[in-house]
């Protein structure tokens, strides 16, 4: 990617915000003092506060947004975001069928209602995902961290989830008929359907 150097990057914010909010570009406010005159701390700090708001304010706008890779995964059509940041990404009941998401921080993200056949979401970071719902058969879920993840009535037949992170999971009613279980960490299969009664607790 190409650098820019920071004045530059000021140059052009500033420009963009200054047209935006006041018709002439931040660089030109020093102009708005009489020539040969000492500028006044009042009318050339304004501008200056006001850019950085509104730059704060457009930074925090994105966050908000969920996903800093989001764009990618959608212009990709939804089928490859390998080590993306999606976190708090609101997927809800899109069609993730077959994406390669290895490795993807999916912290928080709203999958309810998803479908993710096929799916690779090997390592994947599911910190409190909300999957609710979700369709996850035949996925690729080894080694991914679904903590606090919500997996109620997912249905995930067939699923690899060979040494996932289940602590604190939400698994009420997920469906794991021949899901691979094995090396599961911190799971409470009580509730899920037809799961080996080897991964039950007493």
């Amino acid at each position: 990617m190409r650098s820019t150097r920071p004045q530059e990057t000021l140059n052009f914010w500033g420009t963009t915000w200054g047209t935006i909010v006041a018709g002439q570009p931040f660089d030109d406010y020093h102009q708005c003092e009489p020539s040969g005159t000492t500028p006044n701390p009042v009318t050339t700090r304004g501008p200056l506060l006001r850019y950085i708001f509104l730059s704060l304010f457009a930074l925090l706008l994105l966050t908000a947004c969920g996903g800093n890779d989001l764009d990618q995964l959608e212009q990709s059509g939804f089928n490859e975001c390998v080590g993306c940041d999606l976190s708090g990404a609101d997927l809800t009941s899109d069609d993730l069928s077959g994406a390669n998401l290895t490795e993807a921080n999916l912290t928080n993200a709203d999958l309810s209602g998803a479908n993710l056949t096929n799916a690779n979401l090997t390592g994947a970071n599911l910190y409190g995902a909300e999957l609710s719902s979700a369709v996850l058969n035949e996925t690729d879920l080894s080694e991914a961290i679904l903590t606090g993840a919500d997996l109620r009535g997912a249905k995930l037949y067939g699923a690899n989830l060979r040494g996932a992170n289940l602590t604190g999971a939400y698994l009420t009613g997920a469906e794991l008929t021949g899901a691979n279980l094995a090396d599961v960490i911190g799971a409470d299969f009580t509730g899920a359907l037809n799961v080996s009664a080897n991964y039950l607790k007493d």
